[in-house]
């Protein structure tokens, strides 16, 4: 009987782990000195470097497809995401950052899949 009480108990584990729905990730995460966003498509980062007046981080990217319009955030630290190419080959994200014109330190970026992490610190 206990054998039975516990292939039931399993077999119920199973099930309900098998149904159950993997957590979805925002579109836009925002934190002081973090950004994670979710592209269209994602790419390689080509750089990472930051620009002040207005403060900001510059992504650059290849082989990424970006949003056409700006975004406005307005949480965490982050204003504004901007989106345009510098040139044929390089897609470019730029996150305006409320820093009152200093430029932020130590900007990093990576990609994992569409998900971009963009971090900085001051």
């Amino acid at each position: 009987k206990e054998d039975a009480k516990k292939e039931k108990a399993k077999k119920k584990e199973t099930t309900l782990a098998a149904t159950t729905k993997p957590a979805k990730k925002e579109p836009l995460l925002a934190s002081p000195g973090h950004l994670e966003v979710q592209l269209p498509e994602g790419g390689k980062v080509k750089r990472a470097f930051a620009l002040s007046n207005p403060s900001r981080v510059v992504v650059d990217l290849v082989g990424a497809d970006l949003p056409k319009k700006p975004i406005d955030v307005d949480e965490g630290g982050v204003v504004q995401l901007r989106f345009g190419h510098p040139d044929a080959k390089t897609e470019r994200v730029v996150v305006i950052v409320a820093g009152g014109g200093d430029k932020p330190a130590q900007p990093k970026a990576t990609l994992d899949g569409d998900r971009l992490n963009v971090s900085w610190s001051w």
